[in-house]
């Protein structure tokens, strides 16, 4: 039997509908809320990246490549110096990718990403996720005119599989891992001479988090998990017969409110 979930608070001025979803495998219960308020994310435990963090900022990137290249599932990020004007995007300082137990950041406003790691970029056969990442991905062909990425995956193009709404990263961890990453170093400046601890682990987190996130979300998918949603008055619908969103400008809004949603 699926568990149905549903709940309406009352405060007299306006009553708020908290949606959750329930995913069932051989008789277990997982459940996926679909949003989760800042309070909420906030009570959780702080988590961030705990293995080896690696700074690359020379040609010599054999190492980083060879690692790589021996990982199937890869987390991906990338950092810019902020801006305050708008309109205004500064070119890519730093690139993060990210196996289970090491991290390599590398320094591309001081050299540029080596044709070994470019070829992990490129490969079709190791799964590189990240979130929002064609942006990204954009400004990294500018360092990297010769790139043609291949396998990359967006967490924003599957979450809402497990009836997730949130498009930001800090909350997806909270519903995904129950666990929030601190987004303090977004804004730091990623061309300083050198990184600071915080900007290291910071950058390191937020490509191994995005990993982790995927690789739980398809660990639930491969064993069966089906996803449901319980709307308000309690009937059952399977994420996949809902209609697909096809309004792009909902999408593009929603990943503009990404920033927004990372930076609480």
């Amino acid at each position: 039997r699926l568990l149905r979930i549903s709940m309406t608070v009352s405060t007299g001025v306006f009553s708020l509908n908290f949606v959750t979803f329930v995913i069932k495998l051989k008789g277990r219960m997982v459940e996926y809320k679909a949003s989760m308020t800042n309070e909420e994310v906030n009570d959780l435990p702080l988590t961030a990246f705990g293995g080896d963090i690696v700074v690359v900022d020379s040609d010599d990137q054999r190492e980083a490549a060879d690692y790589l290249s021996s990982q199937k599932l890869v987390g991906f990020d990338t950092e810019s110096r902020a801006t305050f004007v708008k309109g205004v995007h500064n070119t890519i300082s730093l690139v993060q990718l990210s196996g289970p137990d090491r991290a390599y950041l590398f320094r591309v406003n001081i050299c540029p990403l080596s044709p070994e790691v470019v070829k992990v970029l490129q490969s079709r056969s190791i799964v590189k996720v990240g979130l929002a990442i064609s942006d990204d991905i954009n400004r990294l062909r500018t360092v990297n005119p010769s790139l043609y990425p291949h396998g990359f995956v967006d967490l924003q193009s599957i979450v809402g599989r497990f009836g997730i709404k949130e498009l930001g990263l800090k909350k997806i961890s909270a519903i995904v891992l129950g666990s929030r990453i601190s987004k303090a170093q977004r804004l730091s400046n990623w061309n300083a001479v050198n990184l600071t601890e915080a900007q290291r682990v910071y950058a390191a987190t937020d490509a191994w988090v995005c990993r982790e996130i995927y690789q739980s979300l398809m660990t639930a998918e491969k064993e069966g998990y089906t996803p449901v949603s319980v709307d308000e008055q309690g009937a059952v619908e399977t994420v996949e017969e809902r209609p697909a969103r096809t309004d792009g400008r909902k999408r593009r809004r929603f990943r503009r409110r990404r920033k927004r949603d990372d930076s609480e």
